[in-house]
């Protein structure tokens, strides 16, 4: 058995483009697609994928929500983010909720193969220019509503630590690192959502 996938996205000529790509990698199984979050919530229930490529805007609901969901209901599941825009908020909101990967939609075919091969195997897939302008725009965290170590912990989780190691890392117990990680995810969300 392969890596079992699930592509969600309103746009039927990308899900159609994106399932023609994996169908022909002999290590993938392309399980399903779905237009919406409300499909999409039924299809992974009933799947169970390995991975799910997102988009982060769907006509019924909000994607980075519907993967910060996903990951707490189905935490096997990586969530990979698809997206048209280049736009910091969705890409920070949505390693805050999860999220394994994040590409935009312009990425090559190649490119996806191998992002869904990384997470798959545990790892997480940020296009490195992508982190850089991220972290970049990230700032003082203040046009946020973020302190110091909140601006701390987002930094590691773009940089792909764990909420263990952000502990270690911060000198701070686990709970104040997930309580505040959980903090920073509504922050960020506010402002994007604007």
């Amino acid at each position: 058995m392969g890596i079992r996938i699930v592509v969600i996205d309103d746009n039927t000529a990308v899900r159609r483009s994106i399932r023609e790509l994996l169908e022909d990698e002999e290590d993938f199984e392309f399980v399903g697609e779905a237009p919406t979050a409300a499909d999409a919530q039924l299809l992974v229930e009933h799947e169970r994928p390995d991975v799910v490529v997102l988009d982060v805007r769907l006509p019924d609901g909000d994607g980075v929500e519907l993967c910060r969901t996903m990951r707490l209901d189905y935490p096997a599941t990586a969530c990979v983010m698809l997206t048209a825009y280049a736009d910091e908020e969705p890409l920070i909101a949505s390693f805050l909720a999860g999220a394994a990967g994040y590409f935009l939609k312009q990425i090559r075919g190649g490119d996806l193969v191998s992002c869904i091969r990384t997470v798959s195997a545990g790892d997480r897939f940020l296009d490195s220019s992508l982190m850089g302008h991220s972290l970049a725009s990230l700032g003082t965290g203040s046009q946020y509503g973020l302190d110091s170590l909140d601006v701390a912990i987002v930094k590691g989780v773009l940089e792909g630590m764990s909420n263990g190691d952000l502990a270690v890392e911060l000198a701070i117990s686990l709970e104040t690192v997930e309580a505040r990680r959980a903090a920073c995810f509504d922050k960020v969300r506010v402002h994007s959502v604007r």
